[in-house]
């Protein structure tokens, strides 16, 4: 039920933009068809389904004078193709301890009763991951060729995984309905664990040169300045008519969720005040800085959901800050439409390649939610393999996302499944790393739709990745033999292959000898590489 919340409250944030009157009407924004890159190789520009939801307040072209990260540092994310997504932090002790309470990163507090809310907020007084070591994590990561790393600073509950010199001044009552005097940072170094995570985890980061991404949500559900945005629980009374001025069925639906006789969802509160408002803009910027200050280079940041119109020239200021703290940040483009420099389809891969520029990062959970899943649901090294060369042939990249227990620990079989997507890549990274977008074709037509190339970046080599054992023999097509030049082999297999040329037709026939057709003679499992050199 908290997926339908987040399908009809997406708006909200848009809506109060407009009934504020900010000046950028959907009209004149739709009038606009260039995205400026103002002098780069990108344009700047996202898809258009993924940008429609913050063409409401957000300009399309982005103010003269805003700097992107540089092109060299868009080439450097192009090459990462394989990533893990960390969600680690207070809702990791409900995860893996109670687990009646089924766990799925913050978005459960939404359900919860008053009461259950207000024992959450206490929860951090137990995080006490004991035996927990970032080195541990990184070495693995490294073991399995994940090039990058996201890790939570903070979710949306509020918690930071960070030492943070901000303060939450007031905090939710939820049993009196309540704001009560606060006063601390509700950071992990107010915990009996009392150390900086995104510290240990950054400093080990470097010590294998794996990229770092710290993710931030922009919402905050424990700090009540932050309402009503991005699914905050406290809702304002006219949030229900700002909501109606655009949908006319929502009005009833978003007062059924604020109705006071259910446990949970949302609650009305008062309407924000100035000051309010100029706490929440200043904490909010004030904790980016620190992540982007404090920790050395930091190659990602990705940030979620959303603010809204009223408070958006502040976020596009705090943009500008983080780009002269650190210029080559890549910037997810949540809630700050193309001011952004990456953006991520979660939980899907784009049926066919990009229509944009604009660099990409599928997002996946392995799991049936990003944090930790103690009932073991995990899709399988195939799903790893399959979507990692499916995207990586798209020209995109590829993260898993998996989350530990509240001792930092990961589920067994999601260290089984993504070791053996490494064991896979011990065989076949020279089909993903080095790699680049191969414009002849990504896939077979529709006569095979197993195939996936790639080629190296210099284009000396072509990569087919079967995603199917073909039995003896397998037709590529937009691959062409050239008699006396062209070599084909399988990736993990010594010698080289027999291959059949139909120059008229364009492609070549590639023969696979009978040893193999054992699956213990295989170089590896889920999908095979062949590589071909010199062909036309």
């Amino acid at each position: 039920t908290h997926k339908r919340a987040r399908r009809m409250w997406f708006l909200l944030p848009f809506l109060i933009a407009s009934a504020a009157g900010f000046g950028f009407g959907r009209e004149a924004l739709s009038s606009v068809s260039n995205c400026s890159g103002y002098g780069s190789a990108y344009s700047h520009c996202l898809p258009d389904d993924k940008r429609k939801n913050y063409d409401r307040y957000i300009e399309k072209v982005a103010e003269e004078g805003y700097r992107w990260a540089s092109d060299a540092a868009y080439d450097e994310f192009r090459k990462i193709k394989y990533g893990v997504r960390i969600h680690w932090g207070i809702y990791s002790i409900v995860d893996s301890e109670y687990l009646e309470l089924e766990g799925a990163e913050s978005w459960p507090f939404l359900e919860y009763n008053n009461t259950v809310r207000n024992w959450y907020q206490e929860l951090y007084k137990q995080f006490n991951p004991s035996g927990w070591e970032a080195k541990d994590w990184m070495e693995w990561f490294q073991e399995c060729h994940f090039k990058m790393f996201m890790f939570t600073a903070k979710h949306h509950e509020g918690f930071s995984m960070y030492n943070t010199s901000t303060k939450v001044k007031y905090r939710i009552n939820w049993e009196n309905s309540t704001a009560e005097e606060f006063g601390k940072s509700y950071d992990v170094t107010e915990t009996p664990f009392g150390r900086d995570v995104i510290q240990e985890l950054v400093d080990a980061a470097r010590e294998t040169d794996m990229k770092i991404n710290l993710y931030f949500s922009h919402p905050d559900w424990h700090d009540p300045d932050f309402r009503p945005y991005g699914y905050h629980p406290l809702q304002v009374p006219s949030s229900c008519d700002i909501l109606d001025t655009y949908c006319e069925d929502c009005k009833p639906e978003c007062y059924s969720y604020m109705d006071p006789k259910k446990p949970g969802k949302f609650r009305n509160f008062s309407e924000v005040t100035k000051e309010s408002q100029e706490r929440m803009v200043l904490r909010h910027r004030n904790q980016i800085l620190e992540l982007m200050s404090n920790y050395g280079k930091i190659d990602m940041l990705s940030l979620d959901i959303y603010l809204g119109g009223p408070v958006w020239p502040e976020v596009r200021k705090t943009l500008e800050m983080v780009r002269k703290v650190q210029p080559d940040v890549m910037i997810r483009a949540r809630g700050i439409g193309n001011y952004g420099d990456y953006y991520t389809p979660e939980d899907e891969i784009p049926g066919s390649t990009a229509v944009t520029d604009e660099p990409w990062f599928v997002i996946y959970q392995l799991g049936d939610h990003m944090s930790y899943d103690p009932k073991g649901n995990y899709k399988g090294t195939k799903f790893i393999v399959h979507g990692l060369a499916d995207v990586v042939a798209k020209g995109g990249n590829f993260m898993v996302g998996i989350g530990p227990d509240a001792n930092g620990r990961f589920h067994p079989k999601a260290v089984k499944q993504v070791k053996e997507a490494g064991e896979w890549l011990d065989v076949n990274e020279e089909a993903i790393f080095g790699t680049k977008f191969r414009t002849k074709a990504w896939m077979q037509n529709t006569s095979n739709s197993d195939v996936r190339f790639t080629q190296s970046e210099d284009e000396s080599s072509e990569f087919a990745i079967l995603m199917k054992w073909p039995g003896t023999e397998i037709t590529l097509e937009s691959v062409i033999g050239v008699p006396g030049k062209t070599v084909v082999k399988m990736l993990g297999v010594d010698g080289l292959l027999k291959w059949n040329n139909d120059v008229n037709k364009g492609k070549i026939t590639v023969y696979l000898p009978s040893k193999m057709q054992d699956p213990s003679a295989r170089p590896c499992n889920y999908a095979w590489v062949l590589k071909i050199n010199g062909g036309a």
